[in-house]
């Protein structure tokens, strides 16, 4: 089910038996109250100009979501109760561009495969509790300029795809970065030591590699 503009109705009507849905607006809209007697939503889609805040309650009556995109609402905060989507496999928080953190709670979201937060630039860091995602595939954090990735990233032995990496300390603490042993894809080392340090060697299920040189050089294997 696609809504467009009349979401700007707070009260709008949404049937109960709805399982995906597709909200958009260019108004600055509430969060339509009637999404909560959707107990079957498996899809939710939100588009609007700017999305007011959440409020904490906002996730705690759609357990049964798979898929939650929320990319381009110009969130700041993102409430606890995301925790309990606890069915939840791909969540989009791209280009928020004023969301600075993630809730601890998002380590509860055990059947998570994919996190998005491609340009969230004031990002400065995931939770320690990230580890937990034991199932999490796609880790998507380019543009993320001022994130800095906690080592425990180390232990998601199930990640095949991190499109970006930047260690901003260094160290023997940044170490648990690499051991990522089944990653599948790692697109951008930012020097000559992280690449070392990622263990390339060890990366069996790699399958496609940018190495990045300076500040505009890339070689591409795909260009040679």
């Amino acid at each position: 089910m696609e809504v467009a503009e009349s979401c700007k109705e707070k009260n709008m009507l949404v049937h109960n038996k709805v399982r995906h849905l597709n909200l958009m607006s260019t108004h600055n809209d509430s969060f339509p109250v009637s999404i909560y007697n959707c107990k079957g939503l498996r899809t939710l889609i939100i588009s609007t100009k700017k999305l007011p805040p959440l409020p904490s309650d906002s996730f705690s009556k759609l357990k049964s979501i798979r898929t939650l995109k929320l990319n381009k609402n110009s969130i700041k905060e993102v409430p606890e109760s995301i925790g309990g989507l606890v069915h939840l496999q791909y969540l989009d928080l791209s280009q928020n561009w004023e969301l600075k953190e993630l809730p601890n709670s998002v380590g509860k979201l055990f059947n998570l495969e994919t996190l998005r937060l491609i340009e969230c630039f004031k990002l400065r860091e995931l939770p320690v509790s990230l580890r937990k995602l034991v199932n999490l595939k796609h880790l998507y954090i380019s543009g993320c300029t001022n994130l800095k990735v906690p080592k425990e990233i180390g232990r998601l032995r199930n990640l095949q795809i991190l499109d970006f990496l930047y260690v901003q300390d260094g160290g023997e603490d940044d170490e648990g970065l690499f051991k990522l042993g089944d990653l599948g894809k790692l697109e951008q080392l930012q020097d000559g030591s992280e690449a070392k340090n990622a263990e390339l060697v060890n990366k069996k299920k790699l399958l496609d590699l940018t190495l990045r040189f300076g500040e505009n050089f890339v070689l591409d294997p795909r260009e040679s």
